[in-house]
């Protein structure tokens, strides 16, 4: 008498294991998107300042290439600095996530031309939500950028 044989072969994954597998691979996924977005905020935070920063050079530097005086002034609560080189002549440089604080006292700037600032005091702006002071000096168009609590 022949047997027959009956072979069970099960090529597959059951219900609770690819339930399994992919818990664990969105729990994976999470936290990779958690870390990216935390880290793409971080350097924004730094991006804005360091714009505004790079923004003052060109100013300073178009002064420089010119040879005449740049009028600055910042606008409280603003978005932009706006600079004259010329008569009837205002533009403005918009500011990439940030402002000019409300209670900014210091409202204006001059680049002789000769790589020097006309005024010394402190602006106060603020990038994504933190606060800085652009602190001016005379000499040189030297000036320095302090975060503040």
């Amino acid at each position: 008498m022949v047997k027959l044989l009956h072979i069970n072969v099960n090529k597959g994954f059951t219900l609770v294991e690819m339930i399994i597998v992919l818990s664990i691979i969105s729990i994976i996924f999470m936290v990779t998107m958690y870390l990216s977005i935390n880290a793409l905020a971080r350097s924004g935070l730094n991006n804005g300042i360091d714009d505004f920063e790079t923004k003052l050079e060109f100013l300073e530097t178009k002064s420089l290439s010119q040879k005449q005086p740049i009028l600055v002034w910042f606008k409280p609560n603003s978005d932009k600095i706006f600079y004259q080189i010329e008569k009837n002549q205002i533009q403005s440089i918009s500011l990439y996530k940030g402002r000019i604080s409300k209670n900014n006292e210091f409202t204006t700037l001059v680049f002789d031309g000769e790589g020097n600032i006309n005024q010394f005091g402190t602006l106060k702006v603020e990038f994504n939500e933190r606060k800085y002071h652009v602190i001016f000096r005379i000499e040189k168009g030297r000036y320095r950028i302090v975060e503040t609590t």
